[in-house]
């Protein structure tokens, strides 16, 4: 993990014990396939390009499913291929770890000297982003538990409703190619 440039970390009710197909699994799996979607928004373009990139899913169990982003994915089913191949021990970017929590996740990256990013529809409305060395964390269809509130550096949201995680995970990433200004507001400071 201290190689990485960011870390994603998402909770999810997904179930790590799940052992069927990508087809109708949304309900099933416990909402893997929005576990999916954020991966694939975290890791798009291919953050390996920008440093290193590790994305994280605290599941039911408790369990910490763990991708090293290494590649390209460019669908949402190839990003579901990969989670069921961590999770049934047969990838070599994926792993799921028993008995993990995301909390124990977050307090290891603080120790290795990572600020946590919380996101949350609740915290003060930011664009201003910059991923390196963070560990960034929201919910995927659940939200973070409220020890993650106690170990956050940070707080922002993107607006002051519910977005779709793996659309806010997309636009960080977007958000954080660009230089931010150097004065002035940001968007929806003003």
């Amino acid at each position: 993990m201290s190689s990485a440039r960011v870390v994603w970390l998402v909770f999810s009710s997904g179930r790590a014990w799940y052992r069927g197909g990508i087809r109708g699994w949304a309900g099933s799996s416990g909402r893997l396939d929005v576990v999916a979607r954020v991966m694939l928004a975290a890791c798009y373009p291919g953050c390996d390009a920008q440093g290193g990139c590790l994305f994280a899913a605290s599941l039911q169990g408790p369990a910490l499913f763990v991708h090293e982003a290494g590649g390209r994915m460019c669908r949402e089913y190839e990003a579901g291929e990969e989670i069921l191949r961590g999770l049934q021990g047969v990838s070599r970017l994926s792993m799921v770890y028993p008995g993990l929590s995301g909390v124990e996740l977050l307090s290891l990256a603080k120790s290795l000297g990572y600020r946590v990013l919380l996101l949350s529809e609740r915290c003060p409305v930011s664009w201003r982003v910059s991923l390196n060395r963070r560990v960034v964390v929201l919910g995927a269809d659940i939200d973070p538990p409220s020890a993650v509130h106690s170990l956050a550096d940070e707080c922002i949201s993107v607006g002051p409703i519910s977005y779709l995680a793996s659309s806010v995970a997309a636009l960080l990433n977007v958000l954080s190619q660009i230089d931010p200004p150097s004065e002035g507001p940001g968007i929806g400071e003003a």
